[in-house]
């Protein structure tokens, strides 16, 4: 039997019932044919009201979203990390030795370098919310790092101590103290990539719709209207002959058109118009998610060449601090014993990042220390470097009294 209008495919799966796969679970079957959302967001595809499915992977597709993770993941992977102990006269020496600086600064394990490592841990917090790694420890000495999927959080109900659930290969789940696992977490725990996925959903919106006018070289299409009736076989004989003379459209020219015949070109719309605005004005949507400012993300309109030198110290104190500040709470709860955290902590060398501000810098350490204000190991200690020998005496101007030594006197009884 044949339906008009109607393949012989279309025929098929008319007659032929169709097929559905379910899962079956806890609250009941749910269908694989025609998922709903919370099942979509079980599989990392959450719907849009764009209509386009964003999973975990679809924000670098995205070049606005791809802009912002690049630019995060690469340099809190880049940073050097460094170790200090606090000594008692408040100096400061680098503890070059510590499992922190072996494994994030060279290798976390022996295949996957410590700056690809922190990329990795850091693009999953992105995506994600968190990013996750298991700290291998062997008699009590941290070796490894190895980054941790498909984990779970359940707090304990008497202490709201965090535990970690992860899939074992055979069946069942291992559970992970807070001691034995790496979690950079953003804030909330929320991606911001999930949390800006109905910006970039329209972004991709944008630009598909970007791809599919300028498909056939610009050229709005247009409306042949006659005055009389037309069956559908002419109507289609009058439109190959247009398309056989324009090349679709494609090609300019003079057609001839007979009697009562006319012609209409369809113009643009305003938001055709507008169609560079429109994506640029997403680009800064998505960019205000990961916190990016617009400059950073290709645009310059705004940008000087005197405030462009000021980018490396905006994305510091706005974008990479909080991340930086992130990661220095997750290793330090976790790589560093009770002990350790009264005198260690944990540095992201920065300096690279604000060369533009280094000589004005150094030039207020001069004037500090110069004077009655900054001792020199105070300035050092400011910079991570150690106290020198006579670093704790005030360098008076020539001539400047020296400061008086203030004594208390005991309180006598009137």
């Amino acid at each position: 039997m044949r339906w008009f209008g109607k393949s012989k495919a279309e025929d098929v799966r008319a007659i032929e019932p169709e097929t559905h796969v379910f899962i079956i679970g806890p609250e009941g079957a749910r269908s694989l044919s025609h998922p709903s959302d919370e099942l979509l967001a079980l599989f990392g595809a959450q719907p849009t009201a764009a209509g386009i499915q964003v999973g975990t992977r679809t924000p670098l597709k995205c070049s606005p979203s791809f802009a912002s993770i690049r630019l995060i993941c690469e340099l809190a992977g880049e940073l050097p990390i460094h170790v200090y102990r606090r000594g008692k006269d408040d100096s400061r020496d680098r503890v070059r030795d510590h499992p922190i600086e072996t494994l994030l600064g060279s290798f976390a394990n022996p295949w996957t370098p410590g700056p690809q490592f922190r990329r990795e841990v850091t693009l999953a917090a992105l995506l994600e919310g968190r990013g996750l790694a298991k700290i291998i420890r062997v008699r009590k000495e941290i070796r490894e790092l190895q980054p941790l999927c498909g984990a779970t959080i359940k707090p304990d109900e008497a202490t709201g101590e965090p535990h970690y659930q992860t899939p074992r290969k055979g069946g069942g789940t291992d559970i992970l103290s807070w001691r034995d696992v790496l979690d950079v977490a953003a804030l909330g725990g929320e991606a911001p990539a999930k949390l800006a996925r109905e910006a970039i959903a329209l972004s991709l919106i944008l630009e598909s719709h970007g791809a599919r006018f300028f498909k056939n070289g610009g050229r709005p299409s247009g409306i042949l209207s006659f005055k009389t009736s037309l069956g559908p076989g002419v109507a289609k004989e009058i439109a190959d002959a247009w398309n056989e003379e324009t090349d679709g459209g494609k090609r300019g020219g003079v057609v001839p058109l007979g009697h009562d015949v006319t012609y209409t070109p369809i113009d643009f719309k305003s938001t055709d118009s507008q169609y560079l605005e429109n994506r640029k004005y997403q680009a800064t949507e998505i960019g205000r998610f990961f916190g990016v400012p617009p400059t950073l993300l290709g645009m310059l309109e705004g940008a000087t060449f005197t405030n462009s030198e000021t980018l490396g110290s905006q994305f510091l104190a706005f974008v990479l601090n909080p991340w930086i500040t992130a990661w220095k709470g997750a290793i330090s709860r976790s790589m560093l014993t009770e002990q350790e955290r009264r005198d260690h902590y944990v540095e992201f060398e920065t300096k690279a990042l604000v060369k533009a501000d280094l000589k004005a810098r150094f030039e207020a350490y001069a004037r500090a220390v110069g004077g009655p204000f900054l001792l020199p190991n105070e300035a050092r200690a400011a910079e991570n470097l150690a106290a020198t020998d006579g670093g704790d005496k005030l360098n008076l101007p020539q001539g400047a009294p020296a400061p008086a030594t203030i004594t208390e006197e005991p309180a006598t009884n009137a």
